[in-house]
């Protein structure tokens, strides 16, 4: 009971922990990465490391403390017979190093072709919709069960390898005992032992055989999760990447004048970015950026807070360069509706109320009027306490914008950046 109750306890607090880490990484970070990557490696490493606590804590915890008891006890009763146990326990262990040399590779492979079909998954679900529309559900059911026999393709040698090794070890179980037989009914002849103290050894090294399967076992287990965690400790790593530079100070008073100067800014292995950007918006000015598709125009967006930092150049808000002040106090600073609304699975008041959560109901209501989303809220029976769904799907486009305009207006920024020309 208390291994089971500390096994949970374990993995509940892997999760959250975990989430707050992962959460608080730069959204240039979420952006390579994407979410299901991220939800996978998360979900995977938090049922893996829990089987571990769980088969720890309830049977590996107990064969380690017989093992330590027993290895002694065998020792005493005859030193020969028990160096047959231990030659037993480094032929166990020779095998285990040989097999994981030889399926390191193939477990990483398995562990892509993991990622491959949750990412599948992910997408397909998330963008069912559009699969509907265009009759796509067999041609994606298909493609999910090229990437599951893709899957078994990899993990069949590892499996075939572990089957091999566990064959091994049996036979050098079986060898083992026969060893002890021999050198027994010799010792036996010689007049060293007795009869029944070489059966009492072999029921002794039955026991403490079957303690060392219980722990190769458990080590074969510890290998096959390392592979399975080694993207959840690279995840854990990068926690390094949010750090804030040690002399970054707060923007505060903010007016609301915004200047680029200069700004060049371009991604990785394409032309796409920004070039040679230079232009001033002043406190309570409305300035317009205007290009076609592709142009850079939420790119500037992202550059401003800091989702990316310009290649050269600068941006300054009051005359302050935004890439000396920390993240937080610059974002609290700007109000943003961007092109996808990004509501949460929560009610409309609660999304509302992401802009400021220490606003009131009034301020709530007041926001939504400004933004002219009252009607649409009011026609339903619940009102503000009205679920939107998994990113708002159970509202119509027009109805997921006013709410993200409502969200802004409540925040109150000094600055308020509008990424949809519909905004």
């Amino acid at each position: 009971r208390e291994a089971d109750r500390l096994a949970h306890g374990r993995r509940a607090s892997l999760l959250t922990e975990a989430f707050g880490r992962i959460i608080s990484m730069p959204l240039s970070w979420h952006h390579q990465r994407g979410t299901s990557n991220a939800l996978h490696t998360l979900l995977r490493a938090s049922e893996t490391l829990f089987g571990l606590w769980l088969e720890f804590m309830r049977t590996h915890l107990a064969t380690f403390v017989a093992l330590v008891l027993l290895v002694p006890t065998a020792m005493s009763m005859d030193l020969r017979l028990s160096f047959v146990l231990i030659g037993l326990g480094i032929v166990y262990w020779y095998i285990g190093k040989w097999v994981m040399s030889r399926t390191k590779d193939g477990q990483a492979s398995v562990e892509e072709h993991y990622h491959s079909v949750f990412a599948h998954v992910s997408d397909s679900i998330s963008n069912v919709s559009v699969l509907h529309s265009y009759n796509r559900i067999e041609a994606e059911t298909k493609a999910l069960k090229s990437f599951t026999e893709k899957l078994l393709s990899a993990q069949y040698p590892v499996l075939d390898w572990w089957a091999f090794a566990s064959a091994l070890n049996r036979t050098a179980s079986t060898v083992s005992m026969m060893i002890i037989l021999v050198i027994g009914t010799m010792l036996v002849k010689n007049g060293e032992l007795r009869v029944g103290d070489v059966i009492a050894f072999i029921g002794f090294a039955n026991l403490l055989i079957g303690r060392l399967d219980q722990m190769r076992q458990f080590v074969t287990q510890i290998f096959e999760a390392r592979a399975k965690l080694v993207d959840f400790f690279v995840l854990e790593d990068s926690v390094k990447e949010r750090e804030e530079p040690g002399d970054a100070r707060e923007l505060s008073n903010v007016s609301g004048t915004v200047e680029f100067r200069n700004i060049n800014f371009g991604f990785a292995n394409t032309k796409q970015g920004v070039h040679d950007v230079s232009f001033t918006a002043k406190a309570g000015e409305t300035v317009a950026i205007v290009g076609p598709t592709g142009a850079g125009k939420t790119t500037l967006i992202n550059l401003l807070q800091r989702v990316y930092d310009p290649d050269s150049g600068q941006i300054l808000i009051d005359g302050t360069d935004i890439s000396t002040v920390t993240k937080n106090s610059l974002r609290n600073s700007i109000a943003t509706v961007f092109q996808d609304a990004g509501l949460l699975n929560r009610s409309i008041r609660e999304n509302i109320r992401l802009g400021r959560e220490s606003a009131t109901d009034a301020e709530v209501v007041e926001a939504a009027a400004a933004a002219a989303a009252t009607d649409f809220i009011d026609s339903r029976i619940n009102g503000y306490l009205t679920q939107v769904g998994e990113r708002g799907n159970r509202l119509s486009g027009g109805e997921r914008q006013r709410i993200a305009i409502a969200r802004a207006i409540l925040k109150n920024a000094p600055i308020l950046v509008l990424d949809e020309a519909t905004s």
